[in-house]
């Protein structure tokens, strides 16, 4: 023993135990990534991609060819900022005309106000062809609808189709134009048509309407005082005739008459001012009342803040303006027209230039209060469309009703104070003459504020008609029965695209998710030596199967066995010798027998990480190939758990190793011949309660030292490295040991662990074999690989095996020296 240890020490070719021990331990470079890396990997899951491919695309197909046809119509609209009005400049301001840009209409076309009119135009339309009434609008149907889901009430019913139109109805503005885009998409080409016209022309009566809003609640409050005005000047009138029935003509002088005038003219600019006053007022009410609920605390504000020096401009403003219409009363007052003209020019310049005044201080003012709010000459915006631009402008509203507001409101303070004035003067006058004159001067005045309020009330009915909506239909819808969906050629391409692109997908996620060995390259990069790659094997063959390729030789090893039974594929070396399958065994003798031209390598053990990988199979093949090559070889079944040795070779599982350790069998009676020539085989015997103490006794010692006198080569076969300890322990015993992997399902983590494992003890490792491999399963054609099976197929005699395919795909072998 200590020769054999001494001998494994000396061997250059062998690497020690601690050289394994550090390979084991440290990471290997792993080569890099090239392009037939990826084709192997796609040429693995080829199936895969092929049934993704299938199983998309015949899902798309089913889907598009399913699916109803697809109609659209649309309409184009433009819409101008700028609308067509002719009515006074007083009542434009009054009506706010505050810029409404493009973003802001496509929101309100997509208003629940507006659908639900639209709803109710489509339920009053109803059918598609109105002569015929045949055909119900498809939209306004729920007969497909469950029972519990269709609307009850006509409330609900406006509602869903609301519903509906929301959800189908598509808006978009034209880049670089004031135009609107309506589209709709719908199952039926016509009725298509119809909901986007329909939609369309409520938006624009929805539009005009909303625009004369302001207009009509004008003309609607000055109806109210004309009303009032005509009813008290009815009472005026007749309270006149009834007074001077009762006392008669009385005269008056031109005095009298002159202060009478001017009473009667103040009354009724005085009441003139009111009512503007409370025009104004109520407009700003209404705009105010649409700001709250966006920015309640603006108007607060904004109002709190006056500013006292503005107010005392439109205080002086108002009473000089009032004593301008003073001198025109009392022109005939001064001496001559120079001093008329001259005192009317002083006026006008001293009104023109606080006017100046107040515009600056307004300005300064609307800037404090409204920041960086854009102005907008006569409500027209030139700029970029900006998405606050509405609430901009109707704050700028509010701010100039405020500031007109109070220049109203300092126009009646100072007619006040002038009416008062010449109130002194009036009651100079006698008893009677002043009952007359007030009689007079209220009819007067109640008549002038009535035909005022009239003319006021036909301009702002004049205003309201001549405000027109802003939006135009200059392309309506028209039915198209071209469909433009589904497009079933367009949707099973981008299926077939898609199918392929999953597959190849899945594929690559699984070849990462996956690891398990799938290639020798793989191997490889993990610090293994390959020894051989193994092709699949065919399982389970009858004696008939291979009976017309069996030489005299193989005839006797089945001259006892029954032609229906099924021929283990552990013996495909000795059945089929000039096959493939076993040339790539041979490969494996090959590096046993060369591992070093020194030292001889007699005693191999061959293991797994794991149950089912084929160790059984290659330890038997193993030591087929090497009797074939004249080698005295002894195969020992020491699987003491799961031993197959006796099935494969048809023989009694006793006696075997487990009798001669425990000392009632004799080498001799255990190792028997195989039926190969210069194969022997040693059965496992009994199943014992304690293999791993009895594999690593002294007598297992004792017994391999006299076995290696009797033969060239011992081929033992162990349980599997990671279920059991038992190859670990046996490693320490032979000179070698060979790992077995099955390809697409040993994970390289186990079989680095394995390898890990027996080198921690001192076991010495050959290299690994690679059994189930599929080349073009893994290369596809790639020519390397398939030149190997061309040359592993040199055998021209081969006979085919009857009943059996034959191998198609075979890998490179490998016969390669283990360095120290």
């Amino acid at each position: 023993m200590e020769t054999l240890n001494s001998s494994r020490k000396s061997s250059g070719n062998l690497p020690t135990p601690q050289s394994l021990k550090n390979l084991a331990l440290t990471p290997v470079q792993e080569k890099s990534t090239e392009l037939y890396d990826y084709i192997s990997i796609i040429m693995r899951g080829k199936w895969l991609i092929i049934c993704s491919f299938l199983v998309v695309t015949g899902l798309t197909i089913a889907y598009t060819w399913t699916r109803p046809w697809v109609y659209e119509s649309h309409a184009k609209m433009l819409i101008s900022s700028e609308k067509g009005q002719n009515a006074s400049a007083f009542f434009m301001g009054m009506m706010g005309q505050e810029e409404r840009n493009i973003k802001n209409e496509i929101e309100v076309m997509r208003s629940k106000p507006l659908l639900s009119s639209t709803a109710k135009a489509l339920l009053n339309r109803r059918y598609i062809d109105q002569e015929k009434r045949d055909v119900v609008l498809p939209i306004l149907t729920f007969e497909n609808v469950k029972e519990n889901l269709r609307p009850k009430t006509t409330i609900d019913t406006i509602d869903a189709i609301s519903g509906r139109l929301f959800e189908s109805l598509q808006l978009s503005s034209i880049r670089d134009a004031d135009v609107v885009e309506v589209r709709i998409r719908t199952n039926n080409a016509e009725e298509a048509a119809i909901i986007v016209n329909t939609f369309v022309h409520t938006y624009q009566n929805d539009n005009e309407d909303n625009n004369r809003s302001n207009a009509r609640r004008v003309k609607e409050f000055l109806s109210g005082q004309v009303d009032r005005t005509r009813d008290t000047l009815g009472h005026a009138e007749a309270d006149l005739q009834s007074y001077m029935s009762a006392n008669g003509a009385i005269q008056m002088d031109e005095q009298s008459k002159n202060v009478i005038q001017k009473m009667s003219d103040f009354d009724s600019k005085y009441n003139e001012a009111k009512i503007m006053s409370a025009t104004v007022n109520k407009t700003l009410e209404e705009y105010k009342k649409q700001l709250k609920d966006v920015e309640p605390e603006f108007s607060d504000n904004l109002a709190a803040s006056a500013n006292p020096y503005i107010e005392s401009l439109q205080g002086e403003i108002a009473r000089l303006e009032v004593r301008r219409d003073l001198i025109i009363t009392k022109n005939e007052a001064y001496a001559s027209k120079v001093a008329y003209d001259a005192a009317m020019s002083q006026l006008e310049q001293q009104i023109q230039d606080l006017k100046n005044k107040l515009r600056s201080k307004t300005e300064e003012l609307r800037k404090s209060k409204l920041g960086s709010v854009p102005v907008y000459a006569n409500g027209s915006n030139t700029g970029t469309v900006n998405p606050t631009m509405a609430l901009n402008a109707l704050k700028q509203k509010i701010f100039d009703l405020e500031i007109q507001k109070q220049s109203e409101e300092s126009k009646v303070k100072a007619l006040g104070s002038a009416r008062n004035e010449a109130e002194g003067d009036f009651r100079r006058i006698p008893s009677q003459v002043i009952d007359l004159a007030r009689l007079e001067r209220t009819s007067s005045s109640l008549g002038k504020l009535h035909d005022l309020l009239s003319e006021k009330l036909n301009e702002a009915a004049i205003a309201e008609q001549s405000v027109f909506g802003n939006v135009r239909v200059f392309e309506p819808a028209s039915a198209s029965f071209v469909p433009v969906s589904p497009n079933r050629l367009l949707n099973v391409a981008i299926g077939c695209i898609f199918g392929f692109a999953l597959g190849i997908g899945l594929v690559v996620a699984r070849s990462f998710i996956d690891s398990t060995v799938r290639t020798p390259e793989e191997l490889e990069n993990r610090g293994f030596v390959v020894l051989a790659t193994i092709p699949k094997i065919p399982r389970d063959l009858s004696l008939a199967d291979i009976k017309p390729m069996l030489n005299e030789t193989n005839k006797e090893f089945f001259k006892d066995v029954p032609e229906e039974s099924m021929i283990s594929s552990h013996l495909i070396s000795h059945v089929n010798p000039k096959s493939p399958i076993a040339e790539n065994y041979r490969s494996v003798r090959t590096a046993i027998q060369f591992a070093h031209v020194d030292t001889h390598v007699q005693t191999v053990m061959v293991a797994s990480s794991v149950p089912q990988e084929g160790k059984s199979t290659t330890s038997v093949n193993i030591a087929t190939t090497l009797a074939q090559a004249g080698n005295k070889t002894l195969w020992i079944d020491c699987d003491l758990r799961r031993p197959v040795g006796h099935n494969v070779f048809h023989t009694s599982k006793e006696p075997g190793i487990v009798n001669v350790l425990v000392g009632n069998k004799t080498i001799e009676q255990a190792a028997r011949p195989s039926g190969i020539p210069n194969l022997d085989i040693m059965t496992s015997g009994p199943i014992p309660p304690n293999p791993s103490e009895l594999l690593g006794s002294q007598r297992m010692r004792d017994l391999l030292e006299e076995l290696k006198k009797r033969y060239d080569n011992i081929i033992i076969d162990t349980p599997p490295v990671v279920a059991v300890t038992d190859a670990v322990i046996l490693s320490t015993l032979v000179d070698a040991y060979i790992l077995v992997a099955r390809a697409n399902t040993t994970h390289m983590e186990i079989v680095s662990k394995s390898r890990e494992s027996i080198d921690r003890v001192g076991g010495r490792m050959l290299g690994i074999v690679l059994n189930d491999f599929d080349v073009s399963n893994n290369y596809g054609s790639y020519y390397k690989y398939y030149r190997y099976y061309k040359y592993y197929n040199y055998y021209g005699e081969d006979a085919p095996m009857q009943g059996v395919k034959k191998p198609r795909v075979v890998s490179k072998s490998k016969s390669k020296k283990v360095s120290a």
